[in-house]
């Protein structure tokens, strides 16, 4: 939760956001501020996280061929992998076009970015399918002060 935009700011509410118990100067330097130290550096002040989950999931699938769910945990701008804070579960729904379906779920484990399965797919049309829809969600939503957030679907190559 951030720190108010005016008004009083004590330093035990910067230690609350931030956590622990240190001098302003080490306060202000776990939240990036340079010297010289000020309370209201902190105006409207959150530590809080935003980390993207991006999955990626088979574009096309044929009959009695393994693929591979993965899922990624990015920062906000979704450049660069960030480790997440507890293990999240992705569970993933693929429906094909012919009417093809499966599911499963995948582990990113805390401390980690990135996480995969390989699954079956058996339930699909040995014609082959493209993918019609894919529901996938993500659990928990928060852990400490990272949010997850489901980003983009990206279709190919798992990268894990």
């Amino acid at each position: 939760m951030a720190l108010q935009s005016s008004g009083a700011i004590s330093i035990s509410q910067i230690q609350a956001e931030l956590g622990g118990t240190y001098s302003l100067r080490a306060l202000s330097a776990a939240a990036g501020f340079s010297t010289p130290d000020a309370m209201s550096e902190f105006y409207s002040y959150s530590a809080s996280t935003t980390v993207y989950i991006n999955a990626y999931i088979p574009n096309y699938v044929g009959c009695y061929q393994n693929y591979t769910f993965a899922a990624t945990a990015t920062n906000a701008s979704a450049t660069s992998s960030i480790p997440v804070n507890t293990t999240l579960t992705v569970s993933i729904g693929w429906n094909g076009d012919l009417g093809g379906y499966f599911s499963g779920y995948l582990f990113i484990t805390a401390g980690s970015s990135c996480g995969s399965t390989g699954t079956s797919s058996g339930a699909t049309n040995c014609a082959g399918e493209y993918v019609s829809i894919v529901n996938w969600s993500i659990s928990p939503q928060s852990s400490g002060n990272q949010s997850y957030v489901s980003n983009i679907d990206f279709y190919g190559t798992a990268p894990c």
